[in-house]
């Protein structure tokens, strides 16, 4: 009796020497081992940040790389720099949506690839944007729509939504502003076109001065304005947007080189000091 009894509490010992044994194996297997290929984390990091974004004497291709973490076709766009103008690449840094229109820019550029906006109704204004590859490689004075051609775009935004016309588009206007002497070298698209030109399309611009009171009345009118913009939120040279309407209390309106300044709303105390000429729209009778 005293033999089993003393055969139970060595086996009893061994187990639980055994488990003992065995935690102590799991604990060693999950404690990280030392790292010999990369001694600390800060020079895996460094490594790895080397290996993004490489470090060039070009500052515009340094502020490029970091997108090609969103897009990776922005590494052909680098690798073929010397296709684009610098002036296209300054607008990519700032606009990643931009991506498609310049992958296909190197053959594409002169070309047109519609003379018809795609489902127009009359009294909504269209987002139109310039670099739209079915309009955006044509050329406009020594340039290309993407670049200079914010004038023509704001006017089709104003007749389609004017009108319903869906036959005037950005590179219609462009092309009708060089034939009239209504782009000029060097400075781009004539304020002339916003009063005289638009006639031919069936509408008539006026100017107007720049007052909150002003935009209100025009747009309760369903006056479309274009707004010819300082360098500021829209724009580091000139450009022009057009305003369409109001929404809790700011303004909405049409910026032919982002979505993402078309989709927010604008105060009248923001656009005020950006605004150096302004122009309200209506249908002939």
């Amino acid at each position: 009796m005293k033999k089993k009894k003393i055969k139970k509490k060595i086996r009893k010992r061994i187990l639980l020497l055994f488990v003992v044994c065995l935690i102590g194996y799991i604990g060693i297997s999950n404690y990280p081992l030392p790292n010999t290929t990369n001694p600390t984390n800060e020079d895996a990091t460094s490594t790895i940040h080397e290996e993004v974004f490489p470090q060039t004497d070009d500052p515009l291709i340094d502020n490029l790389y970091p997108l090609s973490l969103e897009d990776k076709r922005i590494l052909t766009i680098i690798e073929q720099k010397e296709e684009y103008p610098e002036i296209l690449l300054e607008m990519l840094a700032r606009n990643i949506d931009m991506v498609d229109y310049m992958m296909g820019y190197p053959e594409k550029k002169g070309k047109v690839y519609t003379n018809q906006l795609e489902n127009i109704e009359k009294g909504v204004y269209p987002l139109l944007l310039q670099y739209d590859p079915k309009w955006g490689y044509a050329y406009y004075g020594n340039s290309v729509i993407a670049i200079n051609g914010c004038g023509p775009t704001a006017i089709s935004t104003v007749v389609a939504g004017l009108t319903g016309r869906s036959d005037v588009t950005p590179s219609t206007v462009a092309s009708y502003a060089e034939e009239e002497s209504y782009y000029v070298e060097g400075v781009g698209t004539s304020w002339a076109l916003m009063t005289e030109g638009v006639r031919k399309y069936g509408i008539t611009g006026k100017q107007i001065t720049l007052s909150k009171s002003n935009l209100i009345q025009e747009l309760q009118e369903n006056h479309p304005i274009i707004a010819s913009m300082k360098p500021g939120d829209f724009t580091t040279t000139g450009h022009f947007i057009t305003i369409i309407g109001m929404k809790n209390g700011k303004f909405i309106v049409r910026d032919s080189n982002s979505k993402e300044r078309s989709n927010k709303l604008w105060s009248y105390d923001t656009l005020a000091p950006q605004i150096k000429n302004l122009w309200a729209f209506s249908k002939m009778n």
